[in-house]
């Protein structure tokens, strides 16, 4: 396997805002998944978290989730607090157009 090609996301299209999954799961589209490695949501919102763009927060129920920080905010990351169907309180953590546009632009130094 080949490393992902970053050069690709030149190409990539702004959708709507969403979560890291479903964003890197549309960077991922812009490659054959049978030559090259696919990218991690891990990878970034382990650096997310390194760098203080995220950090963890426990929630009632033991489990934990990413919330954007002030700093996180700043580069277009917003997290809601929302209630599951099921009735679970759970933290929604939402990437704009401009923290997809950042991630993009620094994903050289975040796949490192």
């Amino acid at each position: 396997m080949l490393p992902f090609p970053t050069d690709v996301l030149k190409d990539y299209l702004y959708r709507a805002d969403k979560p890291i999954t479903k964003f890197v799961e549309q960077m991922n589209e812009l490659v054959d998944s049978n030559i090259y490695q696919k990218i991690s949501y891990k990878v970034i919102s382990d650096y997310l978290k390194e760098n203080g763009y995220l950090m963890v927060v426990d929630m009632p129920d033991g489990k934990t989730n990413n919330r954007a920080t002030e700093k996180g905010n700043a580069i277009g990351i917003i997290s809601e607090e929302r209630t599951s169907t099921s009735g679970k309180p759970y933290i929604a953590t939402l990437y704009t157009e401009k923290a997809q546009s950042y991630i993009i632009e620094h994903i050289n130094e975040i796949l490192g």
